[in-house]
Order: structure tokens, then sequence, then C-alpha cells
């Protein structure tokens, strides 16, 4: 986890190095973009009431007293893209950095978490005045103050359980929690591992189990064979 601090100014080339090291030359997307992946962090630097260099306006918004971002993906994005699932989805962690003006310091807002996000956000345009699409999310950046492994209903952790030649595949649920940290800590006191790929069938008595004693909805914990 990188030592960012809420509220402070930061400038890119201070993050870079936070991120990277001062060894590696900051990259062109990352001096000039509105948001940047390394690895399994994404880094969003979000205009709010202004227009930015790249000359589109999007309607970013920052609610201070609940620490609400309203955040958008660039132009023609949209939530079957990898990268806008993978955010969705909790396997990204968006660190959100917001500035006012035109000025370089951007202040950091914490971590993103997705609240909710739609499709087909028409009200942004492109420099030339035309309309243009492009995926809407709502970002709560609160800190945790639950211990986070047993935050909400194990139903909106764990995937559906579905099986395949003695293996199991997992399938989206709707409310599933979209911390990483969360869905491995979970895991692992669960099963006693967190990899996909080595959960036997035979880890959903245990899946069962851990919601009895915890007074827990099993309903979307469930095996059944495979036809393909």
């Amino acid at each position: 986890m990188f030592s960012f601090t809420k509220h402070r100014k930061y400038r890119r080339q201070e993050i870079w190095e936070i991120v990277k090291g001062s060894g590696e030359k900051m990259s062109l997307n990352f001096q000039q973009s509105g948001y940047e992946r390394i690895n399994e962090d994404l880094f969003a630097f979000i205009n709010i009431g202004y227009q930015g260099h790249a000359g589109q306006t999007f309607p970013n918004k920052y609610d201070e007293s609940t620490e609400t971002v309203m955040w958008y993906g660039k132009k023609e994005t949209h939530s079957n893209q990898p990268l806008m699932r993978n955010i969705i989805d909790g396997f990204i962690t968006v660190h959100c950095f917001g500035r006012w003006n035109d000025k370089p310091e951007l202040t950091y807002l914490g971590i993103g978490r997705v609240v909710s996000y739609k499709d087909n956000f028409t009200e942004v345009f492109n420099k030339d005045g035309s309309r243009t699409f492009c995926l809407e999310f709502e970002l709560s950046c609160r800190d945790e103050l639950e211990n986070p492994a047993f935050i909400n209903n194990f139903d909106g952790v764990f995937e559906d359980l579905v099986s395949t030649e003695g293996k199991t595949k997992y399938v989206r649920h709707k409310t599933r929690e979209r911390n990483p940290e969360i869905i491995k800590a979970k895991k692992i006191e669960c099963l006693g591992h967190d990899s996909l790929t080595s959960l036997e069938v035979s880890d959903a008595g245990q899946v069962r189990d851990y919601l009895f004693v915890r007074g827990m909805s099993s309903s979307s914990v469930w095996i059944c064979s495979a036809t393909d």
C-alpha cells in the first residue's frame, strides 16, 4: 500500500516517485492523461469544475461531506471493457486525486470504491463541442472503520460457485464486495487459501459451514454439473 495522505497536495512527479521510485522516468501517459494503471492500481487525476488540457469536458464532482466522487472514464468507455470491469469488480484499486484549477498540485481524496456505475453517459463533450459517451462512476473515498474482513453479508463477497470438470468457476454476484483485500481475507479465512484455480467443489461444504456459524445466508452458494 502506498503512503499517500488524504487531503494533502501532490504533484504528478511526486506521485510517480512514491509508486515507481526516483530511478525510473515518468511515462508520458502518467504525466498527461486523466488516469493511468500501474499493475493493480489506477491513479485517477480528476479535473473538477474546469476543462483539462485534453479539451474534453467531464462533469466530475466531489462532495466533501460524504467523500463521494462522481468520476468518468475516457470517452467511449463502457462496463464490458476489461479495465472498466476490473474497476467495477474491485480488482483494481483506484487512487483519487482531484484539482479545481489548472495548477499542477492535486489533492489526494483517498481510495475510491465503486458504489454504482452507469453506461452510456452522454453529458460529455469533445473539444469541438460534439457529444460523446463514457462510463459514469460513483465512488466513495470514505475510510473503512470496521474490520474489513467482516464487512457486509458473505453473499456480497463470494461469487456463485459453478462446477466444471471437477473444478469451479466463479460467476459474478451483483452485490459482491469490491475491495480485493477484503475478498482475499475472507477466502483465506473460509477456505484456507485465496486461489480461484485451486478451489474444489468440495469447498462448498466449508463455505456453507462458514455461513452457518455466522448466521449468514448460503443462498448464493450452489454447485451444479457442467453440461459443456
